[in-house]
């Protein structure tokens, strides 16, 4: 599994320890260190459900 986030983050740090105690396997991807690019923000803009929005989705 895929983890973007950003790693001083309460909320993705509470996620990783929960997959850790649970042996799930993820890689984590710091969005601090290296942003994501057009192409990939775009392809995941477009598969949202209609009634969702950018705005509902990232903790600001």
């Amino acid at each position: 599994m895929m983890v973007y986030g950003i790693k001083n983050c309460s909320t993705v740090k509470k996620a990783l320890t929960w997959f850790d105690s649970h042996k799930i396997k993820y890689e984590f991807y710091d969005l601090k260190k290296e942003a994501l690019d057009a192409t990939t923000l775009n392809a995941w803009f477009k598969k949202l459900p209609s009634h969702l929005t950018w705005d509902m989705l990232i903790n600001k």
